[in-house]
Parts: structure tokens; sequence; C-alpha cells
């Protein structure tokens, strides 16, 4: 068993190895498993009719993943193309129901007009457009003309009746002559006779005055033309205007084309048979203006009919050109549809080729290369896990076969077993034989102590003899005598270098002499005596030496005193000083404050009853803008600096306001000045977008404020904000809003 003990242990080195062997033939058997089971489920996920050999037929190379990209981006390409396709389809479906329907309203539109004019324009007898604009243009021309004629007979008229006021007036006229002569012809005979007496002047007087008479009476009355004359001319004057006769029979026969007038009509056919009209004439001016009327309704609803018609065509090709446009996408949507059918079937074609279920998409597919990519790892780390079980297995294998040479008709699955039995029989044997060895081991030990010792005591026994043939003593007794007498006089000779030392310490060579001199030529008694003396004078010289001490500390003492004294003096002297300063400076004090308290009295009154104009108008309007927050602006004396006075905390610096009440204040300032650079004559202010930074209740006060202002000079304000505007327009109803 002991010559077998390499051998064993080596195996048992190796059982470790070979249990950890084991128990990794177990994980891997697991892990295996494991790995199965994930494959299986990646191949059901893959394909359920797959088994590993088609995963490893299936190659999954970059040039089969590109075609799946293509086909991926082909199918997301039609995808896209296709929702843009329906989308427009439907946006031209919109529009072309758009279309359908304002088509539809225009004609609707169109035939509700022409029905108006239908029952509107019943009484014109052409139903085309362009014949009743070609009666109406005709029936105007005859209307030129028959106002002409009358034109030409109203003035031929006028003149005849010119003539005859022109006759009655000289018929007029020679009636006064005939009565003013006949009073001549009476008086001037008589007075002839009378005065001149001469009757046959007289005579000749009276015949000539007879005469004149005769023919003024000839003249003044002369009748107007007799009856027969006047209806004579006035047959001349209808035959005369006979010709006119033919217009108004024309201007009746267009009427009667054009409207459906009763009385036009009855007058067209009297004119027609030669009847005598049972009624006066047309008044063909009334007639005119009633045409008129009508044509220009006519005309105005056959603008409206054409315009309303033109919307109809426009409306009627728009909705036709939707119509082509919507077939037209639905022919692209088929035609997009085929090619994608036809896609369809090439990648049903690929899928088929490497054994795929047909109903994956390209994004499917991808998952697919990505499941077997990893069932290969899966299936690569089986072939691993198997090679590696297998070389396992081998290597216990043997292990085993070895194992198994130390034991008696075992299993394989008994080799441990037999290996630690046999290992505990070569533990056994190996006590026994390390028993042996330790005792063999402590009797060596023991000899070579044994021998040790020898030779130490026959070397103890050779140094004594030397030492005592050195000393020269007869025996260790007088040996250890010697010893000590030694050590004795070392122990002196220390002793006397150490008194050699405090002797000499700190003398020089010739003080060392001087000393060895005087030990060797004194006696100790002598020295003794000189030792007392000096003692005692070193006693006096202690003493007299803390009197010196003691009489220094006087000394000091009183020094610090007087110097404690003199101080004092000195800080008297300073407080005197002090207080003599600070009697000057209570007087600068009085006199400041005075004069302090003076000039702010005055600026007060200044600010008070002294500010300028402007400030006060400012304070007005910033006191009613604030509510009466703060009563006024003062101007800060010296720097010029604007301040607001706050009802209970006082004038506050500008800086110290917020921005919404310091842009009160400016504002308030603004309308100040341009009230007195206005003066007499008001000029118009300019306000543009001013209540940015102002709440509710700062824009209110400012509108109110503005109101006022409003009411002696012109306000311009801009503003984008709406909220302004509704303020404004509540503030300022007569304000005009004028929207940019």
């Amino acid at each position: 068993m002991l010559a077998q003990e390499p051998a064993l242990r080596q195996l048992a080195g190796r059982l470790p190895g070979y249990e950890a062997r084991q128990g990794e033939l177990a994980e891997l058997a697991a892990e295996a498993l494991q790995l199965e089971g994930r494959l299986a489920e990646c191949l059901r996920s893959i394909n359920p009719a797959w088994g590993a050999e088609d995963l490893r037929a299936f190659a999954g190379t970059v040039g089969e993943r590109e075609s799946v990209r293509r086909f991926a981006s082909r199918f997301a390409a039609y995808d896209k193309e296709m929702e843009l396709l329906r989308s427009e389809r439907a946006k031209q479906e919109r529009a072309a129901a758009t279309a359908e329907k304002a088509a539809s309203a225009a004609v609707a539109r169109v035939e509700a007009s022409a029905a108006e004019g239908r029952r509107q324009f019943a009484m014109l007898v052409p139903q085309q457009p362009s014949e009743i604009r070609a009666l109406w243009s005709e029936l105007r021309g005859e209307l030129d003309r028959w106002r002409e004629g009358q034109g030409r007979l109203a003035s031929e008229q006028r003149a005849a009746d010119a003539r005859a006021l022109a006759a009655a007036q000289m018929r007029a006229l020679y009636r006064k002559l005939l009565a003013g002569c006949g009073l001549l012809t009476v008086a001037l005979p008589v007075i002839l006779w009378l005065t001149a007496d001469a009757p046959w002047a007289a005579a000749a007087t009276a015949a000539a005055l007879l005469g004149l008479d005769a023919a003024l009476a000839r003249a003044a009355f002369r009748s107007a033309p007799p009856a027969g004359e006047r209806r004579l001319r006035r047959g001349a004057a209808a035959f005369g205007a006979g010709d006119d006769a033919g217009p108004e029979a024309r201007l009746g026969a267009l009427l009667s084309r054009l409207v459906r007038h009763p009385q036009s009509a009855a007058a067209a056919s009297r004119s027609r048979s030669g009847a005598a009209p049972s009624s006066g004439p047309v008044d063909w001016d009334e007639e005119e203006r009633q045409l008129r009327r009508l044509m220009e309704a006519w005309q105005l609803w056959d603008q409206r009919h054409a315009a309303l018609q033109s919307e109809a065509e426009a409306a009627l090709s728009q909705a036709s050109a939707a119509r082509d446009e919507l077939a037209a996408a639905e022919r692209e949507l088929a035609r997009r549809e085929a090619a994608f059918e036809e896609l369809a079937g090439q990648w049903e074609t690929w899928l088929t080729e490497r054994k795929l279920s047909a109903d994956l998409s390209p994004e499917a597919a991808a998952d697919v290369f990505r499941l077997a990519e990893q069932g290969r790892d899966w299936l690569a780390r089986l072939d691993g896990l198997a090679a590696k079980m297998a070389a396992l297995r081998a290597e216990n294998e043997r292990f085993e076969q070895e194992c198994l040479a130390y034991g008696d008709q075992a299993t394989s699955d008994q080799a441990a077993a037999v290996l630690r039995a046999a290992l505990s029989h070569l533990d056994g044997a190996l006590e026994a034989k390390k028993h042996h060895d330790q005792l063999s081991a402590q009797l060596l030990p023991l000899e070579e102590e044994g021998q040790r010792l020898d030779d130490r005591l026959r070397q103890v026994l050779e140094s004594e003899q030397a030492l005592l043939a050195e000393a020269g003593a007869a025996d260790g007794e007088e040996l250890l005598r010697l010893g000590a007498a030694k050590e004795r006089r070392e122990a002196l000779e220390r002793e006397l270098r150490q008194l050699e030392l405090m002797l000499f310490a700190g003398l020089d060579d010739a003080k060392q002499e001087e000393l060895e001199q005087l030990l060797r030529t004194t006696e100790e008694s002598e020295l003794r005596q000189r030792l007392e003396t000096v003692e005692q004078e070193l006693a006096q010289a202690e003493a007299w030496l803390g009197q010196l001490q003691e009489q220094r500390g006087r000394l000091l003492q009183e020094q610090e005193s007087l110097a404690a004294r003199c101080l004092q003096d000195d800080l008297m002297q300073q407080l005197e000083e002090q207080r003599a300063a600070l009697r000057d400076r209570l007087d600068q004090y009085a006199v400041m404050a005075v004069c302090h308290e003076l000039i702010g009295r005055a600026r007060r009154v200044y600010e008070e009853e002294r500010q300028p104009a402007v400030l006060q108008a400012a304070s007005g309007y910033f006191a009613e803008m604030t509510g009466g927050t703060y009563r006024r602006i003062v101007m800060k004396i010296g720097t010029q600096e604007l301040m607001a006075e706050h009802s209970e905390l006082g004038p506050l610096e500008s800086a110290l306001l917020s921005r919404g009440t310091a842009e009160q204040l400016y504002l308030s300032m603004r309308l100040a000045l341009s009230e007195a650079v206005s003066g007499q004559t008001p000029l118009p202010l300019l306000l543009d977008d001013l209540f940015v930074n102002f709440d509710e209740g700062r824009l209110v006060g400012a509108i109110s404020v503005l109101r006022k202002v409003a009411e002696r000079q012109q306000l311009i304000m801009m503003t984008c904000h709406e909220h302004v505007v509704r303020h404004v327009q509540n503030l300022l109803p007569e304000a005009k809003v004028v929207h940019m």
C-alpha cells in the first residue's frame, strides 16, 4: 500500500476534479436541457415545422437581410403612398362633393333666377334676351325720332303763338292810338277854330285827323282769322304732321311686340284698323319712363342671371374637373394595388423558398433573422456543451478505471468510494509510519544533544584552565577574588574621572594647572578652611544680592507709580482738551441744527407752495390715478429727483416705487407737460401702448384721468391688447376705435 502511495495520492488529487467534473456534467446537462427548450421555443416561433437541421440550413446572410430590408422599405413606401393616395382621394372626394354641391346650388340659383325673371317680367313678349335687347334698342330709336318730331311741332306752335300774341299787342296799341287821335280830331280843330279864326285850316286838320283815325280804326279793329281759316290752318298743321303719325304707329307696333301692354296694344290695333280712338292720345313720355324702369330692372336681372349662369358653368366645370381628378386617383390607387399584389407575390415566393410562413411580414422576417441567429447561437452552444460533456465523460471514465483497479468487483459509480477506501488504508499505514518516524526523529536529537553537552563541558574545562593560568590563581575561589578586586578598581577609576570633570569643568588649561597645583601643595584641612571662608563670603554676597534685588523692586514700583501719575495727568489733560473740543462742536452743532431746521422749513414751504405748475398738475393726475394712495409729486432740491409723497409713508424716491406706480408717475408728468406746452392751442397727444405694466386698478385710474384730458385735447392711443380696448370703450364710450 505504501508502494502505491504516489499513484493513490495522484488519484486523490484528481478526485476533486472528478467530483467537479461530475457536478459540471450535471450543470451542463441542465444547461443543455434548458437550451434545448429555448431552441424548441425559438423554432416554434420561426416555424412550427422547422427542426434543428432547417435552422442550420437557414443562411440568414447579409444579402438576405438586405432583401428583407428592401422588401420592408418597398412595403413601407407602398403604405405611405397608399396613405397619401387615400388621403388625396378623400380630399378629392370632399372636393368633388363640395363642387357637386356648389354646382347644384349654382344651377338651383340659375333656375330660381330664371323663374323670378319669368314671374317679374311676364309682360315681355320675346323670350330670348337678344330679341328683347334688339326690340328695346329699336323702340328707343323710334322714341328718339318721335321726340324729335314732337319737338319740331312744339317749336312751330310756339312760333305761331308768338305771332298771334304780337298781333294782339299791335291791335291794343292801335286802339290806344285811335283813342288819342280821336281826342285830337275833336280838340285840335276846335282849338284852331277858336284861336286862329281859320276855318279852312281847322277843317283841313280835322280831315287829316279823320283820315288818320280811319286808318288806325282799320288796324285796331281788324278781326282775327275766321274759324274756318283756323280750321284750315289746323287741318294744314294736322296734315303737315301727318308725316309724324307714322312714328307713333311704329311705336305702338314695337311696344306691342315688346310688352303685353293692354292700352298700347289696343291703340296699335285701332291704328291698324283706321278706327277713331276711343280715348285720348297715348302719353309716350310716361310710356317711355315706365319702359325705361322696366328695362333697367330687366337689364339688372339679366346681368345677375348671366353672372349666375357663369358661376353655374364654372361650378359645373369645377365639379367635372373634381370628378376627373377623383377618377384619376382611383385609377392610380388601382395601379398601386396591382403593383402591391405583384410585390406581395414576390415576397411570398421568397418566404416559400426559405421554408418560412407565407403570413410573415418583412418586419417579422427581420425578427426571424434575429431568432435564427439566436437559435444558431444556442445550437452552437449545445454542440459545444455536447463536446465538453463528452470530454468530461471520457476523463471521468479513465479516472474511474484507474480507481476501480484498487477494488474488487465494483461498478463505475463506486469508483470514488473505492478510492476513498484505498486512501483510508493508506492513511492508516502512513500514520503508523509517521509514528515510527517520530520516535526515530526524537532519538536522534537526544543523541546529538548529549554529544553537544559533552563538547560544551570539555570547552568549559579548557576555558577554566586558561583563565586560571592567565590570572595566576591556584583555584576558582582565588580567581573570583581577583575578579571582584578588578571590578572595584574600575568603579573607582570611573568615580575619579567624574570628580575630575566636576573640578575642572569650565576651566582653561592655566586654571586647571593652578588648581592641580593647589590640590597637590595644600592640605585637606587648609582646603576645608578655605572652603568655609568662601562659603561665608558667598552667603554674604547672596544676602547683599537679595538686598539689592529688594531695593531694585522698590525702585521699579516707585517708577511705575510715578509713570501712572504722569499718565493720569496726561489723560486728564486730554480729557480737558476733548471737553473743550466738544463744547466747540456743540456750538457748531447748535448752529448747524438751526440751519438744518430752517432749510428744511424753507424746503417744505417750497415743495408745498412754490412747486411749478407742471408738478401741481402732475400731482393732481397722480393722486387721481392712485386713488389717493399718493398725494402729490415733489422735486428734491439739489438733485432735482422726482419723489412721490405717500399718504402714510411720506416722500419716497422714484427708485423705490413699483414698476406700475413709477409708470403712473411718469404718465402724470407727461400729461402735465403736454398741458403746459399746449397753452391756448391744445395739441394732440400720442400714447403708444402705455398700459403694459398696469394692473386692473391702475388701468381704470389712468383711463379715468385720460377721460378728463380728452375733454381739452385730442388723444391718440395705440395698443395691441384687447382688455385695454374694452376698458377704453367702457370708460370712454365716445372714443372711436380703429382696427388696423
